[in-house]
Parts: structure tokens; sequence; C-alpha cells
């Protein structure tokens, strides 16, 4: 890595750092002082790579007027926020977003976080081996009432702590049944992954489902959250092609747990990646969705006639279909033309296709729409034709 000490002549005038260039990523065989940071008082934001052998980090205590702070460190670098270091980061007290991912911390219980009354948007994304301590995690988080937006690999209340009583008056006890009930009043938008403590966002507008969750946790959402507005249960699932639902669950749970988000009254935006077709037709039901995404079933016997089920969803304004390549090989004009049909009522249709099959499906596209003015039949006012995003 160069060396980013040079920057400290820049110190009465430097407001923003954000660190991004090749050049300038962390090397796992590096080392990198940050000491430079302490001159850099003038700072407000600042963005910048981790490199795994460092040392001094704990000098950005001296960027007490830093509202933003984002620290990465490169995947698989094994690097660490240590104990100090944690400790640094409670002096910056004005900070509002703060964002900490790729790196182990040393703070188990993230206590610093306690001081950062300020903060409105944290995200803490980290491996799953720095995910030891998570459990304590929420108990840190207690006092931030001004946060807005967490963003988090892996959240989960509390475990009961063996050999502590119920009723027990020890301090221990004390601490572990506040964290065990904890409630954050003020977080509109959820970003996680694995189990969710729903009960303890009841303010929740939007939440982003990052690994497949078991039907239980749709049902504790609907109960829980019944102001949500924006469901994302599938565009980040589907990188690693995985549905919404866990398949191992019973197909049954899956469908009724579905179908139960038509108690979310408020529910207008929804993404999700149904493991069936029966699931498909279940999302269908949910007559307050106006803007749906749906990731067609990753199986071979997923059909575009089980897609055509969403006609169902008279009150769609936009649907997003992503469709994967096992299915294009076997699409033909006459199946397009029954999808485009079924769904007529949405005012735009999106469909998102592998790179190799984006001119086909132009083609086939542009045939059934002439067909279908042809033969005075309606259809989506907008039919786009888009490239799948490539996965990760």
């Amino acid at each position: 890595m160069c060396s980013l000490s040079a920057l400290a002549p820049l110190h009465s005038c430097l407001r923003r750092l954000k660190v991004t260039s090749a050049s300038a990523a962390p090397d796992l065989h590096q080392h990198q002082d940050y000491s430079f940071l302490s001159s850099l008082t003038t700072l407000t934001g600042l963005h910048l790579p981790m490199a795994a052998a460092h040392q001094h980090l704990n000098h950005i205590s001296c960027c007490t007027g830093l509202q933003s702070l984002a620290f990465k460190a490169r995947t698989g670098s094994d690097t660490a926020l240590r104990a100090a270091e944690c400790a640094a980061l409670q002096h910056l007290v004005h900070l509002t977003q703060l964002s900490c991912t790729g790196f182990v911390l040393e703070d188990p219980t993230c206590s610093f976080l306690a001081a950062l009354q300020q903060l409105r948007k944290l995200t803490m994304w980290q491996s799953l081996a720095a995910l030891q301590s998570r459990r304590q995690l929420p108990a840190a988080l207690a006092g931030l009432t001004k946060l807005t937006r967490l963003v988090f690999q892996s959240l989960e209340q509390p475990a009961p702590q063996q050999g502590v009583q119920a009723g027990a008056g020890t301090a221990a006890a004390a601490g572990a049944a506040t964290a065990a009930h904890a409630v954050f009043p003020s977080v509109r938008c959820l970003c996680a992954g694995g189990p969710v403590p729903f009960e303890a966002f009841p303010s929740l507008q939007e939440v982003t489902q990052t690994s497949g969750w078991q039907p239980s946790a749709l049902c504790s959402l609907r109960q829980h959250c019944s102001q949500l507005t924006k469901l994302s249960a599938g565009a980040d699932v589907a990188r690693g092609q995985a549905a919404s639902l866990l398949s191992d669950a019973a197909a049954a749970e899956r469908i009724r747990a579905i179908r139960g988000l038509s108690a979310l009254r408020s529910l207008k935006c929804l993404a999700v990646a149904p493991n069936s077709e029966a699931e498909v037709a279940a999302v269908a039901s949910l007559q307050q969705v106006r803007h749906l995404s749906v990731i067609a079933p990753y199986t071979s016997e997923s059909t575009v006639e089980g897609l055509s089920q969403l006609g169902a969803a008279r009150q769609l304004r936009t649907l997003q279909l992503l469709l994967p390549g096992a299915m294009m090989y076997h699409l033909g004009k006459a199946d397009a033309q029954r999808l485009l049909i079924a769904v007529q009522h949405a005012e735009s249709v999106v469909l998102r296709v592998p790179a190799a099959h984006v001119q086909n499906m132009q083609d086939i596209v542009q045939h059934v729409r002439l067909a279908i003015n042809a033969a005075g039949v309606d259809g989506p006012a907008v039919v786009k034709v888009e490239r799948e995003q490539q996965r990760g």
C-alpha cells in the first residue's frame, strides 16, 4: 500500500477522504502506519481500507469532527480491530454513519457503540468467525435512540446464560435480561441474514434478507412489524441461487408463511425468490403489493406457465422477472406471449435474463408484442429486457 502519511500536510483543509484506488488497497502482507490520522482533525468524512498488518489506528480518536466513517478489510485478510482501536472510536461522538466490514472486533461487546449517540446508520458486516460475540451486540445498541438503519450479517437476541436462575438478583442476570428484551423502536430499515428478533424492531418499514429463512421468520415479521412497506427477500439470496425460504422446511409451511404476508396491509414492494410454482401462486395472492420482483425458481420443473400465475395479481404496477438460463433454453414465442398476456395489467414489465440470452429475448418480445397488437389483445404498456446482474 502506498504511504498515506503523505496526506498529513493537508490537515488544515482536508474535510473528506475516500481511499479507493487499487494502488492504495490493503495488501495482506504490507504494513500500514495510521498515525497520520492524528493530524487530520478537520475531517468530517473518512472511507479507509484496512491493512491486515497495521499500527496506530487508535489515532483515529483525534478525528473528533468525523460524521461519517467507513472501515473495510479485504476478505480473507484476518484483519482485527484491536481493543484499544475499538475504544478509540468512542471519542467520535459526532458520527452519524459508521460502517465496519470484513474484520474481527476484539471488543466482543462492541461497548464503544454506547458513546455514539448521534448514529443513524450502522453497518457491521463481518466474517462468521467474527460473529462469535454477536449475541451481545443488541445490548450495546440499546442506547442508540437515533439509529434508523442497521445492516448486520447475523442478529440474534442473547441466549440465557447458563447457571443464571430466573429472578436472580445478580448484576449478570439483570444485564442478560435487559439485553434479551431490548427493543429498538427507532430502527426503520434492517438488512440482515440468519435469525432476526423482529419483536425487537416494531417500527420496521424496510427489510432486506441476505440468506434463506425458515417460514417462521415471515410469521414473526407479520406479527411484529405491521408498518412494513418493503421486503426484499430475494435480491441478495439469489446471488447464491438460493430461495427466500429454506427448502428443508415443509412445502405447506412455506406456502402458508408467504400467504400470511397478506396481513401486512402497508406492504407495497416485494422481492422474492420462490422455491416452486406453488410458492409463485402464493406470492400472486398478495393483493396489496404494487411493485413485485420475482426470481424464477431454479428447478427443472419451473415453467413460464407457472410464472403466468402472477396474472392473478391484477393490482401490480411494476413487475420484474429474473429468468434463469435453464428456463431460457426452453422459452418459445408462445410461452412468452402467454406470460405477457397474463400480466397485461402491469404498467411495466422487466425481464432480466443472462447476458447470452438478451438478444434472443429481445427478439421474442418484439415478435410477441406485434402479435398481441395484431390480435387486438392488451399487453403491458412497457416491456423491457435487461441483462441479469453478475452474481458474486
